[in-house]
């Protein structure tokens, strides 16, 4: 198929798709008149050839620099797909699931795959596969959405249950195995609540306890006869590390499980979203939000043995920082860096209705940190931490609005005290309030 296009250098953020006209963004390309388009590369280019690839999902402009095609704009908003066992790394796959498919996250997410240029969302669908390798995004220019997997453990059905109150967690009623399902996830697939999908923190032999996030409340009490999952994550990458990206990176359903030396998760200068994911290490920080980056976690959870779970700091002094809304926190370590979360230098947390269990320390802000318990309906429960709950020291640290919190109860209401429950350093100006 050939199409026509007028290019030339223009300073202009819009595209005009009609086919005698052509924008582009601040990117010059010498090639003028007519070009092809397809769903496969042409096989003996030329330099400064134009090419409109157009497989099932996107539509993407490129040009032949002499050695490789060259990504210059997206079109429209693109659907990936990934799979490690069956998928290739080409620029004419990607389109389509399985054999279609590429074969690697880090393949997908390049700017051969996603140009500079771009003003539309990329979404990229992962097998629920174990993708070993460690995944980089740097200076995203557009959204990108990419959503892994789960695994059935169980399917059951309620007998009944609770839509919790301020300060006492919601369950699901029935008869279990204590502790069958902690740190699983539990997703209703009827009734009111259909598609809700949690942490589970707690599970007694007669109740299945979670935390939600007060941006995604259980809409009524789970009823007799109400279906729901138990579910584990299928979909696991080594690592995920955004910088310098105005853009967002927003994962869902996908465990990160191997850390660098800055987690599992890093954002450094970046927008990243959490829904659903688990970052979980052995011995180094599970997720690290940096240096004016900004990540919100929405019912997730976070795992650290001996060091910091989530930590947001900044050096720099311009100011990291993190919503968490909902999910769990857990440490099962011991020494003075084993942290649910930690905020320094000028670093802060908004933590709302989130378990955080099992640390030494289960929040601590120092160096100037900053964290707000504020939340609207749903509190935080914070208990079994051995040292504090929450402690603010050092450099005029805070913690506000510590009363939404409840200190020295698991989800079902048993106590399990921390060491203390809150405590600030008052001599460094640091306070609890």
């Amino acid at each position: 198929m050939t199409e026509y296009i007028q290019v030339g250098f223009t300073k202009t953020s819009a595209y005009d798709l009609n086919p005698s006209h052509f924008q582009l963004d601040g990117t010059t390309i010498s090639v003028s008149g007519a070009f092809n388009s397809g769903e496969t590369f042409p096989t003996s280019p030329v330099v400064s050839q134009l090419f409109l690839h157009t497989p099932t999902g996107r539509k993407i402009l490129y040009q032949y620099d002499g050695s490789a095609w060259r990504a210059l704009a997206s079109l429209g908003p693109m659907t990936l797909y990934v799979d490690k066992t069956n998928g290739t790394d080409d620029l004419n796959y990607g389109h389509g699931t399985t054999t279609s498919a590429f074969q690697t996250v880090a393949y997908a997410v390049t700017f051969s795959q996603i140009p500079s240029r771009n003003d539309y969302n990329v979404t990229i669908n992962l097998t629920g596969e174990e993708y070993n390798e460690s995944v980089y995004i740097v200076g995203a220019q557009t959204n990108i959405y990419i959503n892994g997997q789960f695994s059935t453990v169980d399917s059951l059905t309620a007998t009944g249950g609770s839509a919790g109150t301020a300060t006492a967690a919601p369950y699901v009623s029935g008869t279990f195995s204590a502790n069958a399902y902690n740190q699983k996830l539990i997703k209703f697939t009827s009734g009111v609540n259909n598609g809700l999908t949690y942490i589970v923190g707690q599970t007694t032999t007669t109740a299945i306890y979670f935390s939600p996030s007060p941006l995604t409340p259980l809409v009524a009490a789970p009823a007799n006869g109400d279906t729901y999952l138990i579910l584990d994550w299928a979909t696991t990458i080594y690592k995920l590390w955004v910088q310098n990206s105005p853009c967002l990176v927003a994962c869902a359903n996908i465990s990160f499980t191997t850390p660098g030396p800055f987690g599992t998760v890093y954002n450094f200068r970046g927008a990243s979203n959490l829904v659903n994911c688990k970052s979980a290490t052995n011995g180094a920080v599970s997720t690290y939000v940096n240096d004016n980056a900004y990540t919100q976690a929405i019912n997730s959870l976070f795992v650290s043995t001996s060091n910091v779970a989530v930590y947001i700091i900044d050096a720099l002094y311009a100011g990291g920082n993190c919503d968490i809304s909902g999910g769990l926190i857990a440490g099962y370590g011991s020494g003075s860096n084993n942290m649910g979360i930690r905020a320094a230098l000028n670093g802060g947390a908004i933590v709302r209705g989130v378990e955080i269990t099992g640390c030494v320390w289960g929040v601590y802000s120092d160096s100037g940190g900053y964290i707000d318990y504020f939340t609207r309906g749903l509190y935080s429960f914070i208990h079994g931490n051995a040292t504090y709950g929450s402690r603010a020291t050092g450099g005029s640290s805070k913690i506000i609005h510590n009363s939404y919190v409840v200190y020295g109860k698991k989800l079902d209401g048993s106590a399990d005290a921390n060491g203390t429950d809150s405590s600030a350093n008052a001599t460094s100006f640091s306070w609890i309030g």
